[in-house]
């Protein structure tokens, strides 16, 4: 019940979170667009509300897609990622074991024989104990020198794997660094972070795809021709100038389509 109840609170947080960031505040927003017009404040309060109301029911609607276009995406991704993943991890201890079989084949071969003359001989030595037929000690020495020397070439092997493994992570990273130091030299200082922090997940298969990627990051983020963010200072247009035309709001940017069909509504009502 314990559980029940915290899990219950848990959902009725989240709930207050998410009905919060629906609400939306647009008295700073009417004020601007309204301002040099000669309108009721009973106007005003109206056109307030119906702009609060219908910026946070399409807000909510976005936020549900959105939340369900993004977890169908994380499960696909995840199960993505998790079979190539597992394809790699397949495919390279396969590699693995093929090459290191066929640089030891003789050590594996000395192996399976050492393993094989250590239990004939100790099968012989307790048949002669049975049998009480005494072989000095030292002469079974050979078979544990041999055992010595078979556990010193699996740690040296495992040793040069190691280091492979290793400087093959060294050079892949210095061809990323390389890379990313190209496409950066025509960047700005602050540019070159951002590129460096868009391209840090990207996934490196071999130097031509990752330049291919590190390249259409570079043109989709530092093309010319972005739209520019608008600051605070921007002064609002003079109700001195004629409505928005139905062309100019029809070919607004997404977001600001309702407040253009808003103003143009607002001077033809003042008309």
């Amino acid at each position: 019940k314990s559980n029940t109840s915290e899990d219950d609170e848990e959902e009725e947080e989240e709930e207050e979170v998410k009905k919060e960031s629906y609400e939306v505040d647009m008295t700073n927003d009417i004020e601007a667009l309204v301002a040099d017009e000669d309108l009721s404040e009973e106007f005003k309060t109206k056109a307030k509300t119906i702009f609060e109301a219908a910026v946070a029911t399409k807000v909510k609607e976005r936020i549900t897609e959105v939340e369900a276009q993004s977890q169908k995406d994380t499960d696909a991704a995840v199960e993505e990622i998790k079979e190539d993943l597992t394809e790699k991890v397949d495919n390279y201890l396969n590699y693995v074991a093929e090459d290191w079989v066929k640089e030891n084949e003789l050590a594996i071969e000395r192996g399976l024989k050492s393993e094989l003359t250590e239990d004939f001989i100790n099968g012989l030595k307790k048949l002669f104990e049975e049998h009480y037929v005494e072989v000095p000690e030292d002469k079974f020495d050979v078979v544990e020198e041999l055992a010595g020397r078979l556990d010193d070439t699996e740690d040296k092997l495992n040793e040069e794997v190691a280091q492979n493994i290793s400087l093959s992570q060294d050079i892949e990273e210095l061809k990323r660094e390389k890379i990313i130091s190209e496409a950066s030299q025509e960047l700005a200082d602050s540019e070159q972070e951002r590129l460096k922090e868009l391209t840090e997940d990207v996934d490196y298969e071999d130097a031509e795809k990752f330049q291919e990627k590190v390249s259409t990051l570079k043109e989709a983020y530092f093309k010319t021709g972005k739209f520019e963010a608008v600051s605070d200072d921007t002064t609002v247009a003079s109700s001195d100038t004629d409505p928005l035309s139905t062309d100019e709001v029809q070919n607004a940017r997404p977001e600001m389509a309702g407040y253009t069909a808003a103003i143009s509504k607002f001077a033809k009502l003042d008309d």
